[in-house]
Formats: C-alpha cells, sequence, structure tokens
C-alpha cells in the first residue's frame, strides 16, 4: 500500500506544519458554523432574514474597510503576534454569538468577527512572506489544501447539527467554532516571533495606497475573482433551470471541486513564485476559465446525457482555472509587495479579492443568468481579458517596485 507523507500537505515539520495545522482546526471550526449560523439567528434567536442579510453586508464592508490599517498594525508589531491576538478574539466574539438575542447584537459581534478575521488575514499573509521566504505561493497553496478539507469535514458536522436542529445543538456548533479559534490562537503561539518592521522615516506611514501600479493589479484581480460567482453561484441554478442533466450534478461538481484542490492545488503552483511566473498561470486560467464557460453554456442545447457529460468536464476545467488563477494572484502580490510591507500589502491585496468575491453573485444572476447562454461567453471573455491584461499591469507595477527601493530594473516576460 502506498502511503502519502504529511509533507505533502503540511510541509516539512515545523513552522509550516504548525501554521497550516492552526489552519486546518480553524477551517474544521468555521466549516461547521458557516452552514448552520444563519439557520439558527433565524429559527432558533428569532431575528427577521433580511435583518441577518443586512448585518453580515455590514460587517463585510467593515472588513473591507479595515484590510489596509490591520495590515499597518501587523507590519508594526509584528505579525505573529497580531495573529495570536485576532484569533483569540476571533474566539471570544464567535462565543459571544451563542448570547445574541437582538439585531443590534448580532450586527456588532458580526462585525466584530468580520474585522478580527481581516486582521487575521493580513498576519497570516505577512507570517508566511517573513517565515517561508522560498516557498510563500507553495505554502499558500496547502493553506488552500488544509482549509477545504477543514471545510469538507466542518461542514459534515454541521449536516449533523441541521438535522438534530435544535438551539442546544446550534449554540454546540457556535462554542466549537470559537474553541477552533482558541486551539489555533495555541497553536500560532509556537510560530517563530518575527521581529516588528520599522520603515524608513521618508516613506509613508500606509504606503500601499499610494502604490497605483499595486492598486491597480489588486483590481483587476478583484475583477477576476469574480469567476467564483460562476460556479458558485451560476452554475447550480444554470443546471436546474437551464439544462435537462440531473439535478444531483451540482453536488457531484461541488464535491469534484474540492476533492481536485485538494490533490493538485500544490502541484499547480509550482513556478509560480515571481512575476512571470504568476502572470503565465493567470492567462492559462484566463483561457480555461473561457473554455468552461462556453462548456456551461453549451450544455443547454444538449440531451441530459450529453449535458451531464460536458458538465463535468467543463466543471473539472474550471477547477484548473482556479487553481492556476489562485496561485498566480498569490505570486503576485507576494513579488510586487516591499519586503517590509507584506502586512499592509496583503491586507490591502485580501480586500480587493473580498470586493470582487461580494460582487460575483451579482455578476452571476444579472449577466450569466439574465442573458442565458450568451451570459456565460460574455462573462468568461470578459475573464479572459482580464488575466490577459494583468500581464503588463504586474510589469509596471515591479518595475515601479524595483524604482522606488533604488533597484536595477528586470524584464519580467
Amino acid at each position: 500500500m502506498i502511503r502519502r507523507s504529511p509533507s505533502r500537505w503540511l510541509g516539512p515539520p515545523g513552522p509550516s506544519r504548525r501554521l497550516l495545522s492552526a489552519t486546518l482546526v480553524e477551517s474544521i471550526g468555521n466549516g461547521c458554523f458557516v452552514g448552520t449560523s444563519v439557520i439558527y439567528f433565524t429559527s432558533s434567536v428569532g431575528l427577521p432574514a433580511a435583518a441577518v442579510g443586512f448585518a453580515m453586508t455590514i460587517a463585510g464592508a467593515a472588513a473591507l474597510a479595515a484590510g489596509v490599517p490591520l495590515g499597518v498594525v501587523a507590519d508594526r508589531f509584528g505579525a505573529q503576534r497580531v495573529l495570536v491576538l485576532a484569533l483569540l478574539l476571533q474566539g471570544i466574539a464567535t462565543a459571544l454569538l451563542a448570547t445574541v438575542a437582538s439585531v443590534y447584537s448580532y450586527a456588532l459581534l458580526a462585525t466584530a468577527t468580520a474585522v478580527v478575521d481581516r486582521a487575521a488575514y493580513a498576519a497570516r499573509g505577512a507570517l508566511m512572506a517573513e517565515v517561508f521566504t522560498a516557498e510563500r505561493v507553495k505554502s499558500r497553496a496547502r493553506m488552500r489544501v488544509m482549509s477545504n478539507v477543514g471545510f469538507t469535514v466542518g461542514g459534515a458536522l454541521g449536516g449533523v447539527a441541521l438535522q438534530v436542529d435544535t438551539t442546544a445543538f446550534y449554540r454546540t456548533v457556535i462554542g466549537l467554532n470559537a474553541a477552533a479559534f482558541l486551539v489555533s490562537a495555541l497553536l500560532a503561539t509556537g510560530l517563530p516571533s518575527v521581529p516588528a518592521r520599522r520603515s524608513s522615516s521618508d516613506r509613508p506611514r500606509v504606503m500601499v495606497l499610494r502604490d497605483r501600479p499595486f492598486l491597480a493589479v489588486t483590481a483587476v484581480n478583484a475583477l477576476i475573482c469574480v469567476h467564483y460567482g460562476l460556479f458558485e453561484v451560476a452554475m447550480p441554478l444554470w443546471i436546474v433551470e437551464h439544462t435537462s442533466a440531473p439535478r444531483w450534478l451540482v453536488s457531484v461538481l461541488f464535491i469534484g471541486n474540492t476533492v481536485m484542490v485538494v490533490l493538485f492545488q500544490v502541484r499547480l503552483s509550482h513556478d509560480s513564485e515571481d512575476i512571470p511566473g504568476g502572470t503565465r498561470a493567470l492567462r492559462r486560467a484566463g483561457v480555461l476559465i473561457f473554455v468552461a464557460a462556453a462548456g456551461f453554456a453549451a450544455a443547454a442545447l444538449m440531451p441530459a446525457w450529453a449535458a451531464a457529460t460536458v458538465l463535468v468536464l467543463a466543471g473539472a476545467v474550471y477547477v484548473v482555472a482556479e487553481m492556476l488563477q489562485s496561485a498566480g494572484s498569490w505570486g503576485l502580490s507576494y513579488t510586487l509587495a516591499p519586503e517590509d510591507r507584506h502586512g499592509e500589502y496583503q491586507g490591502a491585496f485580501g480586500s480587493g479579492t473580498s470586493a470582487g468575491l461580494t460582487l460575483a453573485p451579482l455578476v452571476a444572476t444579472s449577466l450569466v443568468i439574465a442573458d442565458g447562454g450568451w451570459g456565460w461567453i460574455v462573462a468568461g471573455g470578459l475573464l479572459l481579458i482580464a488575466t490577459l491584461v494583468m500581464t503588463p499591469l504586474a510589469n509596471t507595477a515591479l518595475r515601479a517596485k524595483q524604482a522606488s527601493a533604488g533597484e536595477p530594473a528586470h524584464a519580467a516576460a
């Protein structure tokens, strides 16, 4: 029997394995909670669904606004220290969600958890940049694998809570999520305590907001991230409403997506650590997204067996594109950030990604579903163009970074 070494996904023993183990534990807790939270707050607590949705929107907006300032905090006070504190605060705020009795208390705690989650994101990204200098993209790939595994396990546990459907069980899930954050914080205390970076006094305190080339890369990456909405929102609606394929195929595609990410994300992240590799991965992703979109569109014109076959193939092509896009964006975000500003730049880049994810459902429903097959083609074409545009934008951002640091300019492919 062939046994796979844990280093395939967790990396070698040491800081990498500890950080990824913390990610796995945290993701299991989040997977439990995400699938049950809305049901708990609407059915058990009795909050109006519209009010819960509005509170979640407020929380998301606050997190977007907090990305850069919290990244600056991570750089100034040390990424490991900020990560531990953010995880502890997430655990406390999550535990307090079990006490929610009104829309106002829910909105306050939801906003608090979203903001400290953004702090943890920026600190984690900066910590990986500082500790795993030679394998930043590969480490992010392994982290994504752990997140997928954790969400799958946690989602199964959350499914048990939905089946039991009692207030006590839902609160137990909240407690498990809070405990997962606290365990992650404990694991993070053993990570290297990288000294806080101090930038030279002649540079602006918040530099990323003046770095227009980097902000352009961030904005285009946010647009590219709309592709998640094609798969997560448009695809299920399309299969159910516009094709003759069986409805259960939606679950097959989602499960297949998760399995492929776990098996191949690390492998497909090779050679994406720099600008040429990152932009090449994005260009390939753009082509594959367009091919997948065309496949989804064509399935509406076919009989059930042919539609199912084409949808499975399109789903497989899409997940390869998704993995390449993730790897390429990680390579760009790390390469284009000054070494003393990774928290700040990862905070900004992460906020851009979140903005794209927020926009994705609107694009999926208003363009793709509303316009039928042509909507898929238009969306896929726009995303392809965005991935191609990223190459000159990233090269410009790299030259600007080199000029700012007084480095000789190097051409990027």
